[in-house]
């Protein structure tokens, strides 16, 4: 299948199409995530594959942004058919991020008097749109925050693409 697929220079989803076509898939309940799973996963396997060839006499193969988004979205939630890869992606990403900005902080004693707090902001924190300095106390005066605001601008980012990474693997069940 990859030796159809492999460096030819046509167009990769009509080759899968009438490749997929041969094999006879049967029918699924969601046949658009399905086929789209199946192309995708006939995609990763062609560039790698092909990691070897030579990438400027290949026009068919993908290019560097290409093969990077292909493997976030495979790892963040298998081509959109697994919602709890991006949900445990999203919570573990983000409680790294919140850790590291309450270590630039400052913040290193730990009160268990404290966790439902800590549990709300981190809660808080998971919305991209979080507003940092309520969220964190910060004062006026205090002006050097120690590389928080880098860390809180990765996890916004990140959070922002695993939040859709997660919703997408949800359009699954709600299509017809």
């Amino acid at each position: 299948m990859i030796s159809a697929l492999l460096c030819k220079g046509n167009d990769f989803f009509m080759q899968s199409k009438s490749i997929i076509g041969k094999i006879g898939v049967p029918d699924h309940p969601v046949p658009i995530f399905v086929d789209h799973h199946i192309y995708l996963s006939i995609y990763k396997e062609r560039w790698s594959v092909c990691s070897g060839a030579d990438w400027s006499k290949c026009p068919a193969c993908p290019h560097m942004v290409d093969r990077i988004i292909l493997w976030t979205n495979y790892i963040s939630n298998d081509f959109g058919l697994n919602w709890f890869f991006a949900l445990a992606w999203l919570i573990g990403l983000t409680l790294i991020w919140y850790t590291s900005i309450k270590l630039c902080l400052g913040y290193t004693c730990f009160d268990y008097k404290l966790i439902a707090d800590e549990v709300g902001r981190f809660l808080l924190f998971i919305n991209p749109i979080h507003q940092f300095d309520k969220l964190f106390e910060i004062g006026k005066m205090n002006t050097y925050l120690g590389g928080a605001l880098f860390f809180d601008g990765i996890s916004r980012i990140t959070g922002a693409y695993l939040l859709y990474q997660f919703v997408s693997a949800f359009r699954k069940y709600s299509k017809k």
